[in-house]
């Protein structure tokens, strides 16, 4: 759809080559100015532990995960939900469902885990959002967002349709399973803040966690652990159901 060459990380599980069975996918994102090899180094323990496969794709390090009216070659929500993920499950031996399905991420990551969430939740069974820029409207100067969506004077309704918080409008309590974190000295905790208060004004169940820290790899590397504790669990919820419906 954007007429290019988009590099992707799969970071897999040791036993994959040793078993024929599937295996949950968790999608993870970068944050602004990253891309697809930020998040492997953090994660190979972790897919282990979690019998898990990641895919970091990269996002141009300034999409924000959504497809721009500006650019061509900036469709990043249509080459996630109708390219991306049927490539994985064509190519590797993935859970296809969507119950066994996740998307994550930090910052600019955040975003776009939310917000690609929410509008394709027939996709996702979860979603995990660190130190997300949850309404980008605030920071509308900033991380090249007016060059993907114009001036916010000129284009409002854009940022509108754009921002996380103003999707949250497509979903209902139990359409995903929702888990957000952000530190108290970061630059985008009162958006996160002020995005859990609306989940709760709309009735939607979610988990909602601060912690001392600023935005950055140091505080991501503790809340990826937390956030991949929770996808598993998420994961294992429909087994032990399973098992439940045979007794």
């Amino acid at each position: 759809s954007m007429d290019k060459t988009v590099q992707v990380s799969l970071v897999m599980p040791d036993s994959y080559d040793t078993s024929k069975k599937k295996y949950p996918v968790v999608y993870l994102l970068h944050g602004y100015g990253n891309n697809h090899s930020s998040w492997p180094k953090f994660v190979k323990t972790l897919v282990d532990d979690h019998q898990i496969i990641a895919v970091c794709p990269d996002a141009a390090r300034d999409s924000w995960y959504f497809d721009s009216p500006m650019r061509k070659d900036y469709r990043y929500e249509t080459f996630f939900t109708k390219e991306l993920i049927g490539f994985i499950d064509a190519q590797y031996r993935t859970e296809s469902r969507r119950e066994k399905r996740a998307i994550a991420g930090a910052s600019m990551g955040g975003h776009g885990a939310l917000y690609l969430a929410m509008r394709n939740k027939d996709l996702y069974g979860a979603v995990a959002s660190m130190s997300g820029g949850l309404d980008i409207r605030p920071f509308h100067r900033k991380y090249k967002i007016a060059t993907h969506l114009g001036a916010i004077d000129k284009s409002k309704e854009l940022f509108d349709e754009h921002s996380c918080i103003t999707n949250i409008k497509h979903i209902k309590t139990g359409d995903l399973a929702i888990n957000i974190d952000c530190g108290t000295e970061d630059f985008f905790i009162e958006v996160n803040r002020s995005f859990s208060a609306e989940l709760k004004k709309q009735g939607i169940e979610h988990n909602y966690l601060e912690r001392t820290g600023s935005h950055g790899w140091k505080f991501w590397r503790d809340s990826i652990v937390i956030h991949m504790e929770f996808l598993d669990e998420v994961f294992s919820q429909e087994e032990t159901e399973k098992v439940k419906g045979k007794k």
